[in-house]
Formats: C-alpha cells, structure tokens, sequence
C-alpha cells in the first residue's frame, strides 16, 4: 500500500513484529486537530508489507494531568516484561519525559504508568538502544544509562559526554556500542 519511513523511531520487538512511531507530519495534525498525545505508533506482523492503522497513546502525569507538553521526538526499547519505554522529547519541561507502554491483547497500547519528567537534560532527537545485558543507553545531550528500566539514569563521566544530534546507537556486540551521527549544518561534529 503505503511507503512507511515517516516515523520517528523503529523497533523489531522479539516477537516479531515491528513497530513504527509517527512523524512530525501525524503528530503536528493531531495538535491542529487539538488532540493531544504521546506519541502515535502503528505495528507490522510480516516484516514491513502491511501496517496496522495509526494508534495514538494519551498519557498522564502522576497528579492526574494529561501530558500535553511531549513532541514527536522520541526513541524506545522493548523491555524484558514486553512493555515499552519512550524517552520523549518535551521543550517545555527542559527535560525528556519517560513513558511505559503496555501492549494488551487486543493490540491497544496504553500508558499504565504515570508519565515521568527525566533527570536527563533537554536534547533534540535522542537515541536509545538496550544491550543483550539489559542496560538501556539513551544518547541525548549526552550518554546516559539505566539498570532498573528506565526509572533512574546515570550519565557517563564529562570526559565521555558528547552531545547528540541526530545520532544513532546500535548494540554492536558485548560491551560494545556503536555510535554514529549525521553531519547537518548546525551541529559541530
């Protein structure tokens, strides 16, 4: 039908199927509709030819407040339970927000959880990537690390940091990560 390559972020979970998050283009018509959500994801059971339809995620705060301050931009990781763990970029916070999503028998995604406002600070279009020892690695304005699924990150030393635009993370072997980014006018890498 359709070409996909719009999404933000794609993940092949362990059960086969893929996930793919929406652009900017998705997102920004939800906002002008004034509905407001996480993030909108779609899935494939036969590597890539046919996707389900569009699903968007509302989410809350721990008070009860919807989240409307998340962008599209975003990166995510399968975790051991299935759930899914966004780290998504919020302007407005000066932090990225964490969010785990639960996928119910019936395909629906929900966020279970309250929404979090990270520790990490603000970054443009963070990667994420979780190695075969389960520790998730978040590329932001700098490297950051989980061992308990997102809910604390640590960041590497100053003399190990440096920022991420566009970068891409891929878990290339056994304490081995490899790093790219993309060469844009704005950034000095």
């Amino acid at each position: 039908g359709e070409l996909v390559g719009k999404g933000v972020a794609t993940l092949m979970c362990r059960d086969g199927r893929i996930v793919d998050t929406a652009g900017s283009e998705e997102f920004d018509q939800e906002s002008r509709a004034g509905r407001i959500y996480l993030l909108g994801l779609h899935e494939s059971f036969d590597n890539g030819r046919t996707w389900t339809p569009l699903q968007w995620v509302p989410g809350k705060y721990e008070n009860g407040k919807p989240v409307a301050e998340a962008t599209e931009e975003h990166s995510f990781a399968e975790l051991d339970d299935g759930r899914l763990l966004f780290i998504i970029r919020a302007d407005a916070m000066h932090h990225p927000l964490a969010a785990w999503l639960t996928r119910h028998p019936d395909g629906k995604y929900t966020c279970d959880t309250p929404v979090v406002v990270t520790s990490m600070p603000h970054a443009v279009k963070p990667s994420m990537v979780r190695t075969s020892d389960g520790t998730i690695w978040h590329w932001g304005a700098r490297h950051y690390y989980s061992l308990d699924d997102g809910k604390t990150w640590q960041g590497l030393p100053d003399s190990q940091t440096f920022p991420s635009y566009y970068g891409k993370m891929l878990a290339a072997g056994n304490q081995l990560l490899c790093i790219t980014q993309k060469d844009i006018g704005d950034t000095p890498y």
